[in-house]
């Protein structure tokens, strides 16, 4: 008993959790979900920004975002965005992911990328006083420094 105090102990001491009621109220509502199992992710203490925001974005509704510059769009949204990432993370999703109270819609990334048809003929370049028996022969000039 005195190991399990020990790990309550440490984790009220790093939690934003202050007593052990808070905590249990918490992993309650787990089981208040519908289900027996579960995790739950809280985020707290966040550093914040020069410009005085926070590491994350919780602004966007029902989604957290990692601040970037929008303007680029080389960069896949399931690098900036929770929930993208979430909808991506199984190939096979067996379970049921939740962000700020809404369901995330997997969406398996197979089908996520982007499919394009596109056929390239490779023609080699030979040398046209060649024997025709040696179609695919390649020939580079080289110099010789004599």
């Amino acid at each position: 008993m005195e190991k399990h105090q020990a790990s309550l102990r440490d984790i009220l001491d790093h939690s934003p959790f202050n007593t052990e009621e808070e905590l249990l109220t918490e992993l309650r509502a787990i089981e208040s979900s519908g289900s027996s199992t579960g995790t739950k992710i809280i985020i707290w203490n966040l550093h914040r920004t020069s410009e005085g925001n926070t590491e994350l974005d919780f602004t966007t509704e029902n989604d957290i975002r990692i601040p970037c510059d929008d303007s680029d769009t080389s960069v896949p949204e399931s690098h900036s965005s929770l929930r993208a990432y979430c909808s991506i993370l199984y190939l096979k999703p067996s379970m049921q992911i939740n962000i700020r109270g809404q369901k995330v819609e997997d969406r398996p990334i197979y089908k996520s990328l982007d499919y394009i048809n596109r056929s390239y003929c490779y023609k080699p370049k030979t040398l046209v006083s060649f024997s025709s028996r040696h179609r695919n022969f390649q020939a580079f000039p080289c110099r010789r420094n004599h």
